[in-house]
C-alpha cells in the first residue's frame, strides 16, 4: 500500500515513517523543507507542500492509497491563533478536499487525547477531528497523550513544554546559586535547596507517553475508528517535580494557594499556557490498549538533561 504522511520530519512523523517502512509500506513524505526531509529518509519519495495550500501544494495525483495527517502546529498561549487555526484545522481540510479530489480512500488522522477545550490548541484539534468525522471519508483518529521523546534515545525533536519549563528552571537556578553560596558563606549555613512552588493540584496527573509506543500503535493499527493512544497510570505532578528537582537540585513542590516569591511569579508568568494542565480538573482519559509502559524516573531525567544540553 502507498500512503502519503504529512508531518513526517517532526518526532512523532519520523518515528511513524520507519514504522511504516518497516512494515513493507511504499511511503511518500509531504514537506515544506525537502532537504531535511531527505537528510532524514534517504530514499523515500519526498513531495514539496504545505497543507495550508489549496490541494497541499501539491501539482499531480500523490497516487497513494491512504494519507497519515500528523502535520500540527503546537501552541498552548494565545499569540499564534492564527497559525493553530491554519495548520491544525484549515489544513485538514484541504487534505480532506485532495482526497475527495483524488479519490483517496482512507485517512489516518493524528489528534490528541486533550481537546476538552481549555485553550485555543485544543479547541482547534477538536474542530479538525469534527472535520474529519463529518468528511464522509473512511477514516481512523489516533488521540495520543502528552507525546514524549522515544524510550530508549531520550532524544527530543525540538523543546516541548515540558523540557521548556525545565530549561527556565535550570536558567534561574544558574542565577540564584551564586547568591545563594554567598549567604551561606557569611552566614556559615548547610547548602540547601533552592525551594519553588507551583499553583496547581498535588494529585493532578499527566499523560505522558512515549513516542515509540504511539508510533507502532499508529502504523499497527488499519480498522476505522477512533483510538486513544493514552496511558492507564499517568504520572502524577509531584513525582515529576520531584524527578526533576533532583536533577535540577530544586525544591519543586504544587500547591493549590501560596503567596508568591518574585521568581516563583515569574515562572507563573512564562509556563502559565502549560500550568493549566496541573490543575487536576482533567478526566481519567479511556484506553484502547493496555501496554503502554509506565514513564520512569531514569527517562525524565536523560531527557531533561539532553534538552538542557541541546
Amino acid at each position: 500500500m502507498a500512503v502519503l504522511v504529512t508531518g513526517g520530519t517532526g518526532m512523532l512523523g519520523q518515528e511513524l515513517v520507519h514504522n511504516l517502512v518497516a512494515r513493507g509500506q511504499k511511503v511518500k513524505i509531504l514537506a515544506r523543507d525537502t532537504k531535511k526531509a531527505r537528510e532524514l529518509f534517504g530514499d523515500l519519495d519526498i513531495l514539496k507542500g504545505d497543507v495550508t495550500e489549496d490541494n497541499l501544494g501539491l501539482v499531480n495525483n500523490p497516487r497513494v492509497d491512504a494519507i497519515y495527517h500528523l502535520a500540527a502546529f503546537l501552541d498552548l498561549g494565545e499569540k499564534h491563533r492564527d497559525d493553530l487555526w491554519n495548520v491544525n484545522v484549515a489544513g485538514t481540510q484541504n487534505v480532506i478536499k485532495l482526497m475527495k479530489l483524488y479519490e483517496i480512500p482512507h485517512l489516518y488522522f493524528c489528534s490528541t487525547s486533550y481537546t476538552q477545550g481549555r485553550n485555543y490548541y485544543e479547541r482547534t484539534k477538536a474542530s479538525a477531528e469534527n472535520y474529519v468525522k463529518e468528511s464522509g471519508i473512511k477514516y481512523t483518529i489516533f488521540k495520543p497523550g502528552i507525546i514524549v521523546p522515544n524510550s530508549k534515545t531520550f532524544e527530543i525533536d525540538k523543546p516541548q513544554h515540558l523540557y521548556i519549563a525545565a530549561r527556565l528552571w535550570a536558567r534561574l537556578h544558574r542565577r540564584a546559586e551564586p547568591i545563594r553560596k554567598k549567604i551561606e558563606g557569611t552566614l556559615h549555613l548547610p547548602p540547601k535547596q533552592i525551594s519553588c512552588r507551583i499553583k496547581g493540584d498535588p494529585s493532578a496527573t499527566l499523560n505522558l507517553v512515549h513516542v515509540d509506543w504511539i508510533a507502532e500503535k499508529m502504523a499497527s493499527i488499519q480498522d476505522e475508528g477512533v483510538y486513544m493512544l493514552t496511558s492507564q497510570r499517568p504520572l502524577r505532578v509531584s513525582k515529576l517535580l520531584e524527578w526533576l528537582g533532583d536533577i535540577l537540585f530544586l525544591n519543586l513542590k504544587v500547591e493549590p494557594e501560596f503567596k508568591m516569591r518574585p521568581y516563583e511569579v515569574l515562572f507563573d508568568r512564562l509556563a502559565k499556557p502549560f500550568l493549566v494542565y496541573i490543575q487536576g480538573d482533567i478526566p481519567p482519559f479511556k484506553h484502547s490498549f493496555n501496554d503502554c509502559p509506565d514513564i520512569s524516573q531514569e527517562f525524565i531525567q536523560k531527557t531533561v538533561i539532553n534538552s538542557i544540553l541541546n
